[in-house]
């Protein structure tokens, strides 16, 4: 999907309203898992939406986007692009859709991070905001077990929690959601004693609503262990 383009999200949210029209599942909110729209940097309308913004054609400083050196110029151009970019996502996309949900009498619960854009302006702008925890986080903890597989470059950065939670404080939402546990440990490895002190950081960085990592729908005729998060 061009989440940048008003026609195609709204393409979208008719093709889940005409599924749902007439249907009551019980779900209360539509989910948007983190933004991996990988390479995603341009829309049909770009170049016109971009002179309405910024002011002026684009299309005569692409050279400018290119380039390495810090002028005045340079930056100005990238900055007026990636403002742009972020615009488009907020209000063709994030806003978009959440109004779209509340007229079908749901609410939205989105995962900002990964966007091109101001991300405390994209969780707030719907009704949860949904942070997420990556990895193994290193507590000096004694005895504490952290697999050697489950250790990334870098640890997590309790900060990024704190975005979502933030733009909830600002905005005077109550809910602050979080994907938690997510590569902790591969499938059926993880302890309690490891998300203890993983989920109390989350409570720490304001999350409030906890949700076990990408659990997915699985049929009844599916088989123990049902279908399982980034496994076929």
């Amino acid at each position: 999907m061009d989440h940048f383009s008003k026609a195609a999200v709204d393409s979208y949210n008719r093709y889940f309203e005409t599924a749902l029209s007439g249907k009551d599942y019980g779900f209360r909110a539509f989910y948007n898992d983190s933004f991996e729209v990988y390479g995603a940097d341009f829309t049909a309308g770009f170049f016109e939406e971009f002179e309405k913004l910024r002011g002026y054609d684009l299309k005569e400083y692409l050279p400018y986007l290119e380039m390495e050196e810090g002028s005045e110029i340079v930056r100005r151009v990238k900055s007026d692009y990636r403002e742009t970019i972020n615009d488009l996502l907020l209000g063709n996309f994030t806003k978009n859709w959440t109004t779209w949900a509340h007229t079908q009498g749901k609410i939205t619960k989105n995962q900002a991070h990964g966007s091109p854009g101001n991300l405390l302006d994209l969780y707030a702008a719907v009704d949860i905001p949904e942070c997420e925890t990556f990895g193994s986080s290193y507590f000096p903890i004694p005895g504490l077990r952290r697999d050697s597989a489950d250790i990334r470059n870098v640890d997590p950065d309790p900060i990024m929690l704190k975005f979502a939670s933030s733009a909830a404080h600002i905005t005077g939402k109550n809910l602050v959601s979080s994907e938690t546990f997510t590569w902790l440990g591969e499938h059926f490895k993880s302890s309690f004693s490891q998300m203890k002190p993983e989920v109390e950081q989350a409570f720490l960085a304001g999350v409030n609503h906890i949700f076990y990592h990408g659990v997915t729908y699985s049929p009844d005729d599916v088989s123990y262990p049902g279908w399982l998060f980034m496994l076929p």
